[in-house]
């Protein structure tokens, strides 16, 4: 019975939002991440 729920819920629209706002944060991350080497690097040289 719990297999037929967790299909569902992962089916469900409202759990994409969730993910997407986690991917989103990630990528927020790895671009100020990515801007401050590209940054430092400007400025090392």
């Amino acid at each position: 019975m719990p297999d037929a729920p967790s299909e569902d819920d992962d089916a469900t629209p409202p759990r994409r939002p969730i993910v997407t706002g986690a991917a989103w944060d990630l990528a927020v991350i790895l671009w100020v991440t990515a801007d401050q080497f590209a940054t430092d690097e400007e400025t090392d040289p």
